[in-house]
């Protein structure tokens, strides 16, 4: 995200099921998409 950017999350009605791998860590997602930790 850029400053002044934001990130909107709501409840949402309907529901997706997420499949992985075993080896799937979301931190680390999160932590390479949002440049956490740089």
């Amino acid at each position: 995200l850029e400053q002044n950017e934001s990130v909107h999350i709501k409840l949402a009605h309907k529901q997706v099921q997420l499949i992985h791998r075993n080896e799937f860590n979301y931190f680390d997602v999160l932590k390479e998409k949002l440049g956490w930790g740089e």
